[in-house]
């Protein structure tokens, strides 16, 4: 077996694959330290590709993939290989099938999809039993898009679903060939559990034929952790791990408290690592907290006991002026939490200890978070500053203790204290800061 690998990233984009500049991007991640990036199966911008070629009238034809879209993949693949990078591929970028995009992605929904009748030279509506046109975003549970619903047990649309595996197919073609792939069935989808079941049952098979080892997960459109769908997830033997990245809607210790429902939900079954693929934060103004809350929403989840945390996407696009809208990406503020995440891995293995309230004493709600392995090693993080005790008074002998500055990623303070006693915990300014206090001279 191998050893546990805790993935922290971020990218300035979704569907990295279709980034020119994505070599120096990759390399600007691993250089603070970065080993994470997501990647939507997505044709959402101007400049990106799409995966089928045309016909001299501009219709698609599903028979005929389009290289370039494939190789940009494979290049993607390769590249972060090299770089010891894990790469999250989401199979169906949910947003690229409904209402028509936006300036900022003028490529994206039904209107414009290969997949839609008025749009290839493959099917019919009357042949395929597709819509040729939808007029509304991603529905409220369950949804009603036909697209989602070819499969046998369902409506039957066996011509469009031999389109969707040999799509599926192809994507697979490339990534059997790379071991650092995660893979999730979809980006915040609504549709029935059963879509995604059928996705992940259909990868398996074909690793299972071809003896590649693969790790599966979906992604619901719901905020609340508490909701029976996250459970389906963690429930199905189809599934290695969860994707909650829609809880970083969430702020404050309410995000926190939900990680957490989850984390101790799935010690009571099959282990599943919780994964954070899109971690909000930007000038958004639904965001409540803005920047500060995005770096707050990656400790948060670190501290919670996830497996992995990607700052979510920070492009800019004609209607929006801000460059940190969404997430913080792979900007300064990013760089600085992601480099010093990596001190801290360097130092501790936070899978090695646990979530807990307990030895924090005199906290204020949402100003400090525990990681904890009683016989040797706290970790306590402060959201913006702050003091609180630190409960040794059944512990004996010296620990030393010492601040990492998340925001100027340094070490600061290092000293020694005695057990037995409840210790003192001042933040040496305002701001992120984690204190790691272990046994030792």
């Amino acid at each position: 077996m191998g050893e546990p690998l805790m993935l922290i990233g971020g990218t300035d984009s979704d569907n990295i694959f279709q980034l020119q500049y994505i070599e120096e991007h990759l390399d600007d991640l691993v250089a603070n330290g970065g080993n994470y990036v997501r990647n939507t199966m997505a044709w959402s911008r101007e400049e990106d590709v799409w995966p089928y070629l045309r016909n001299d009238e501009g219709l698609f034809d599903l028979e005929q993939f389009n290289p370039e879209f494939f190789d940009r993949l494979e290049r993607l693949l390769k590249l972060a290989y090299d770089r010891d990078i894990i790469v999250q591929v989401e199979i169906w970028a949910t947003w690229n099938y409904y209402m028509e995009g936006d300036e900022g992605y003028p490529k994206r929904g039904w209107n414009l999809s290969p997949f839609n009748p008025l749009n290839n030279v493959n099917y019919t509506t009357d042949e395929s039993g597709m819509p040729t046109e939808i007029n509304y975003s991603k529905s409220e549970y369950p949804g009603e898009h036909t697209f989602f619903y070819t499969r046998s047990e369902e409506l039957d649309l066996e011509v469009v679903r031999e389109y969707q595996e040999a799509f599926v197919n192809k994507i697979l073609d490339i990534t059997f060939q790379y071991p650092n792939v995660l893979y999730c069935m979809n980006n915040e989808v609504n549709e029935a559990h059963s879509w995604g079941q059928y996705w992940a049952q259909f990868i398996l098979g074909r690793a299972a034929e071809e003896g590649v080892s693969v790790q599966t997960s979906d992604m619901f459109d719901l905020n609340a952790l508490t909701h029976p769908r996250h459970r389906e997830i963690l429930n199905d033997p189809v599934y290695t791990f969860i994707d909650i990245s829609q809880n970083n809607f969430h702020t404050g210790e309410v995000h926190y408290e939900l990680v957490r429902y989850l984390y101790e939900y799935s010690r009571s079954g099959p282990l599943k690592p919780l994964n954070n693929t899109k971690v909000y934060g930007g000038v958004w103004t639904y965001d409540e907290g803005g920047e500060d809350e995005g770096v707050a929403r990656f400790m948060r989840n670190l501290f919670a006991g996830s497996a992995s945390m990607r700052f979510h996407r920070r492009e800019s696009s004609p209607y929006i002026e801000q460059r940190n809208y969404y997430g913080l990406g792979l900007g300064d503020d990013a760089k600085s939490v992601i480099k010093s995440t990596r001190m801290l891995l360097d130092e501790v293995k936070p899978w090695e200890l646990s979530p807990t309230y307990n030895y924090v004493l005199a906290r204020y709600r949402n100003e400090a978070y525990a990681l904890v392995n009683p016989e040797d090693t706290y970790l306590v993080y402060f959201t913006n500053g702050g003091n609180a005790e630190l409960d040794l008074r059944m512990e004996t002998g010296a620990y030393r203790v010492k601040w990492l500055d998340i925001m100027n990623s340094v070490w600061i303070d290092e000293h020694q204290v005695e057990a037995g006693n409840l210790v003192e915990l001042d933040t040496p300014d305002d701001g992120h800061w984690v204190a790691v206090i272990q046994r030792g001279d």
